[in-house]
């Protein structure tokens, strides 16, 4: 009977072994489907952004050749308008300040621009939290899954201190700050490509681990 018992009780530790490793990497993929959640919105947010200071620099450009034209022939205009008259292009003037005041301007954009490299930087801290833990449970027992994990955040953070993409937003954030968006608009396309390098990288993690588990 006392075999028994001692048979029952090594089976049981077993059973609870086996649950605990299963808690254990569920964590470890929920934790990844954070960080890959988290990034993707990242990465959309950085899209926004480039977008509208490319639209920025467009604009800037548009306003800079009606500048030099008006000041070619204001010589002509002043005599053929009257004074109070107004031309028929006032209205549209008129219509696409209105759309222009609705848009952001180059302050605001760095504004949110200097955010989101607060963002990364925040990021790149939760990867560094996320691989330290998993070095001291990996330290105890190790499983196929948590190497896998702790290989992608390894690969993870060092793509993001070779891309240096915090660098490359508030780069940007600052060349919005002096009004020249169209360089902006380059440092936010560079951070956007090697944003979604790392994107790369941890949804292949993902995949790994998936593999790891079901072995």
């Amino acid at each position: 009977a006392m075999k028994e018992v001692a048979k029952n009780q090594k089976e049981m530790a077993r059973k609870l072994d086996a649950a605990l490793a299963m808690l254990q990497r569920m964590d470890q993929e929920q934790e990844m489907e954070g960080i890959a959640s988290l990034l993707e919105k990242m990465i959309r947010k950085q899209q926004e952004l480039t977008d509208l200071s490319r639209q920025l620099a467009d604009e800037q450009k548009k306003e800079s050749e009606a500048a030099e034209g008006e000041s070619q022939d204001s010589d002509q205009s002043e005599q053929s308008e009257s004074g109070e008259k107004q031309s028929p292009g006032d209205d549209q003037k008129s219509g696409d300040q209105q759309e222009s005041d609705q848009k952001p301007d180059a302050e605001e954009l760095a504004r949110r621009q200097e955010a989101l490299a607060e963002e990364m930087e925040q990021l790149k801290e939760k990867l560094e939290e996320a691989l330290a833990n998993l070095e001291e449970q990996n330290a105890e027992k190790k499983s196929p899954s948590s190497e896998e994990m702790q290989k992608s955040l390894e690969q993870a953070l060092e793509q993001m201190k070779q891309k240096k993409s915090k660098d490359s937003m508030s780069q940007a954030s600052e060349e919005l700050s002096q009004m020249d968006p169209e360089m902006a608009a380059k440092l936010q396309e560079q951070a956007l490509r090697d944003m979604g390098s790392l994107y790369h990288v941890i949804l292949k993690s993902q995949a790994a681990m998936q593999a790891a588990m079901d072995q």
